[in-house]
């Protein structure tokens, strides 16, 4: 057995190369209609982490010398064997550790960007919904985005080097798997190369045979009767002589062993191909967990047609939902997607049979078109992805202030005290207490003020300083906020998102948590008032 690391590339590569794989797997499909033993090539799905993506800029941008050279993951999704998602909180990783990767490998910010929108094509971006996740560590709260991403899509695993993952106990592949995906890619064009065009030439060669064999007969029965037995006296004549049958066999001796010798390489190119097929989608399948059970064609049309993207006519999302590994024993698949999709009330259909997944934001069903989460959720969406994607530090300073703000409902002439305290109650998400992110809400609101009313000393004199502590702040808010919005409901049918509805949730919290909001609210002299929660 060859070595399993060591990449394949035979002759007939050069000819059936694998981006190639995709064309001769639809041919295959159409001329197979729903029969699918003849494609015996099986896609694999699963989530990139962040590093992965990452680790690819960085490959590209630094240590790239052909610009048509590419990994084995992405030489694989090209080829369509591997079906890779990432959430869409991936770009924001992205965008927040861009200037990192851009100082590492020696490029500008913009290259890195640029970059990114190379390789954002060739992946399933998914909009994450909200849910909850359990784990067995909370290593890291960040990487629960994708572990949520895993569980909503379906995937058997997540494919990433981060330790977090691991001690958080989501599905990991086991092992590098890159040059597995290439070798089978590569594979797998010959295999289905060669069959695909043998059985194209001997389909032609056979019919054109028979045709000529038949034309001729029939051109043999119209000839007079003395004609034909004149004829077949001369068949007859020639295949008797000696020397004419010497002949037939010189020719045969002299031509067939230079075919063989000519065939033989590329029949065991062809048969080392299919071995190595099988033994690198072994190796794929051992690297990837036991699944618990079977993916539901939900969750496949959900990876097939991501939200927040263009709609998608219904046959696209069925060639996507096979490309994904779905197989359906329905006699019409289309029918019985379209049902799925139309009972999950996850999608939206357009009249001419297109399709678009609804965003987690629209699912909050418990809330009324009127309620006050509608303009807060949009409005902070857009100023965060702008802070994130932001170079000027004094910009993204205002324009994290500013998301936060959309958020808080701060009582008049209280704008400071309901950054501060608010603020630092809903950014308690990574194991840090109140007392840890009060400081940073004031200083950030500080310079926000600075930055707006032009106090150029205090800038000065903060130029210097770091934006990820704010950047981590804003983060916290937004994500504590939108658990705020899932609380809703089990408080009562009256909650339906109004303005008192959430200014009732943030006193609740404040009673909880009394001692916290006192001790900030003393050490900043605010004038708040919170009402201790009654004793039990």
């Amino acid at each position: 057995m060859t070595d399993p690391n060591t990449p394949y590339t035979p002759r007939l590569g050069r000819v059936f190369r694998s981006k190639l794989l995709p064309a001769l797997v639809d041919w295959l499909r159409a001329v197979s209609a729903n029969d699918h033993t003849l494609l015996d090539i099986e896609s694999f799905s699963i989530l990139l982490d962040a590093n992965k993506v990452i680790a690819e800029i960085r490959w590209r941008l630094g240590k790239r010398t052909k610009s048509y050279a590419l990994t084995g993951i992405f030489e694989s999704i090209e080829a369509r064997v591997l079906i890779a998602y990432v959430p869409n909180y991936t770009e924001q990783e992205i965008f927040e550790n861009a200037e990192k990767i851009a100082l590492e490998i020696g490029k500008s910010k913009d290259e890195v960007f640029r970059e990114w929108r190379r390789i954002k094509p060739f992946l399933r971006v998914h909009e994450t919904a909200m849910q909850q996740v359990e784990v067995i560590e909370l290593a890291d709260p960040k990487d629960l985005v994708y572990m949520a991403a895993q569980q909503q899509l379906g995937l058997p695993a997540i494919y990433s080097a981060d330790p977090h993952l691991q001690r958080m106990g989501a599905p990991l592949v086991k092992r590098r798997i890159d040059n597995d995906l290439r070798n089978y890619a590569r594979a797998s064009a010959v295999t289905i190369g060669v069959s695909f065009g043998s059985g194209l030439v001997m389909s032609i060669t056979v019919t054109a045979v028979f045709r000529l064999l038949k034309s001729g007969f029939d051109w043999l029965l119209r000839q007079p009767g003395p004609i034909q037995l004149g004829l077949a006296a001369v068949v007859f004549t020639l295949l008797r002589n000696p020397r004419i049958r010497s002949c037939f066999a010189d020719k045969w001796q002299q031509y067939w062993p230079p075919l063989l010798e000519l065939m033989t390489p590329f029949l065991l190119e062809y048969c080392e191909a299919q071995t190595k097929t099988e033994d690198s989608r072994n190796r794929i399948q051992q690297a990837f967990p036991a699944s618990a059970k079977r993916c539901s064609v939900l969750k496949y049309c959900q990876g097939a047609c991501p939200a927040g993207n263009r709609p998608r006519s219904l046959v696209e999302i069925l060639r996507r939902m096979q490309d994904a590994g779905y197989r359906s024993t329905s006699k019409n698949p289309a029918s019985y997607v379209r049902s799925v999709m139309r009972r999950s009330r996850l999608f939206e259909e357009f009249s001419d049979d297109r399709w678009i997944q609804r965003s987690p934001a629209d699912r909050f069903y418990h809330l009324r078109e009127d309620s006050y989460i509608i303009r807060p959720v949009s409005e902070v969406n857009t100023w965060y992805a702008d802070a994130v994607r932001e170079t000027n530090v004094e910009t993204r300073l205002v324009k994290c202030t500013t998301a936060i703000e959309c958020l808080l409902l701060p009582p008049k002439r209280q704008a400071t005290a309901a950054f501060v305290i608010r603020g630092a109650l809903l950014a308690q998400r990574d194991g840090f207490p109140m007392s840890h992110w009060a400081p940073i809400a004031k200083r950030l609101y500080e310079r926000r003020g600075d930055v707006v009313h032009g106090n150029i000393d205090s800038l000065r004199s903060a130029a210097q300083e770091s934006s990820s502590e704010a950047m981590g702040f804003t983060r916290n808010v937004v994500l504590q906020f939108l658990v705020f919005c899932h609380r809703l409901q089990p408080l009562g049918p009256r909650r339906v998102g109004t303005r008192d509805d959430f200014l009732e949730l943030y006193r609740e919290v404040e009673r909880k948590f009394y001692d916290d909001v006192d001790a900030v609210v003393k050490k900043y002299k605010f004038g708040w008032n919170v009402v201790p929660s009654p004793a039990p």
